[in-house]
């Protein structure tokens, strides 16, 4: 039987052993590997986590956690379609990559149930590959690639396989590397797949119109998820636990999420907790969407829009991050419909002192419209919009358009000026609203 190592977070020993025990009663199977002990009494490490061997038919690689509040409307899963009684069926041990070269673009690939180790391949067009129940790509900690697409293909499908422990080269801050990477060729759909325990990335797609659909991306230990190219979609998937080792910076590659030069980016019904960023766009994006996200448990920011165009934030559930909503240097954009509970700050808009350009000039921070939002404020002062450019016209004056307005503010705890506004000054409700802002909000 195929084993694969996961790391379970357990706040006890009580609760590791209700949680085999019921997965015992559920699937009938859970295998302890020699290197955990025998005893109970010693199965919690110091670093308060059990390093467990678990069938993934069963346990599917899952990080096992406590209980969360699930988003209002959780993601149906899609339906499982058979494989065509045609493909191409490739055993453990057999070279993936001999199959493909010998057949035709548009064939499609049957991967058997097992480990398919230290493999590596590069598609040819219209290509899919499908996953038997337990069919992973296992990379054994040396190999750097397992779908290394460098003709840059298009029309490539990945379709029920797990992808584990590579080592791709380091992420720069433009040209990434991951195991899984699809080049240029656009038209990929990834979908319930598996991602994890990348020594640097996870995923990385680069062309456009690519589809990334009920994926499990997750302790990838740079970052889960890069991607770049026009008219992309990341939906319904589950992305957790990126950089989970702070082994990485978080101001470059070190995170959950990161986009660069895509335009009508598209994220969507998506888990994403426990990184250091959460979804994040960075770099001459445009048209981005963010819609019912829930976004939660992020070290530094859930949803951050830096330096783009025209970004909407709407439907998201946003709670206990780092900071919720960041936006920096944003030409346009809409955030509304929202549900965020934070202690730092829920919205906090900031100018900053460095002054960049992309596609369609210089980023700065305009027309802003922020509204119908359900905040609670739990603490902190950082919401509003501060300026660190110093530039005329600042971020405040009314010529650029900035404004907050039908916005519910429930005061939980917050600080008695949490707002901030002109001359990067905290202000009180009143003083707020004096300077136009909320003018039909509720705070109490």
């Amino acid at each position: 039987m195929p084993t694969y190592r996961t790391v379970l977070h357990v706040p006890d020993r009580d609760w590791a052993r209700d949680v085999i025990d019921r997965s015992i009663d559920e699937w009938g199977t859970v295998i302890i590997s020699d290197e955990a002990p025998d005893d109970w009494d010693n199965l919690v490490g110091t670093d308060g986590r059990l390093w467990t061997f678990l069938d993934r038919a069963f346990l599917k690689l899952h990080p096992i956690e406590p209980p969360i509040e699930p988003p209002v409307e959780p993601p149906v899963e899609p339906p499982v379609e058979p494989p065509p009684a045609d493909a191409i069926e490739i055993s453990p041990g057999e070279s993936i990559q001999s199959a493909v070269n010998a057949a035709d673009p548009g064939d499609t690939f049957l991967l058997l149930t097992g480990v398919h180790a230290n493999q590596t391949f590069n598609p040819k067009p219209n290509q899919t590959f499908i996953g038997e129940p337990r069919a992973v790509l296992d990379g054994g900690g040396s190999t750097q690639y397992a779908v290394k697409a460098s003709s840059n293909p298009p029309g490539v499908t990945l379709d029920r396989i797990g992808f584990t422990d590579y080592k791709p080269g380091l992420a720069g801050s433009v040209s990434g590397r991951g195991m899984v990477e699809t080049g240029t060729g656009g038209g990929w759909l990834i979908r319930n797949c598996e991602i994890s325990e990348s020594a640097n990335l996870g995923l990385v797609f680069n062309g456009p119109d690519t589809i990334i659909s009920h994926c499990h991306i997750h302790h990838n230990r740079q970052s889960n998820l890069k991607g770049f190219g026009n008219d992309g979609l990341v939906d319904s998937c589950e992305i957790a636990f990126g950089n989970y080792l702070n082994e990485f910076p978080s101001g470059g590659e070190g995170g959950g999420t990161k986009f660069l030069k895509t335009t009508r980016l598209t994220l969507s019904n998506n888990h994403v907790h426990d990184n250091v960023f959460g979804l994040w766009c960075d770099g001459d994006n445009d048209l981005t969407v963010y819609e019912s996200n829930l976004v939660e448990n992020n070290s530094k920011f859930g949803i951050y829009q830096e330096y783009g165009y025209n970004a909407t934030i709407r439907k998201n559930t946003v709670r206990n991050n780092g900071n919720g909503i960041r936006v920096i240097s944003h030409n346009g954009g809409e955030i509304y419909d929202n549900t965020v509970t934070e202690d730092t700050g829920w919205l906090f808009a900031v100018e900053r002192d460095t002054v960049f350009s992309g596609r369609f000039g210089v980023f700065a921070l305009e027309n802003l419209w922020v509204h119908d939002n359900n905040v609670t404020l739990t603490g902190g002062n950082q919401h509003g919009v501060k300026d660190n450019k110093g530039l005329t016209p600042s971020p405040w004056d009314p010529a650029l358009n900035n404004r907050f307005d039908r916005n519910t503010y429930i005061d939980a705890g917050a600080a008695s000026n949490p707002f901030m506004w002109e001359g990067n000054r905290q202000y009180t409700w009143d003083e707020w609203q004096a300077f136009g802002q909320d003018a039909n909000s509720t705070f109490g």
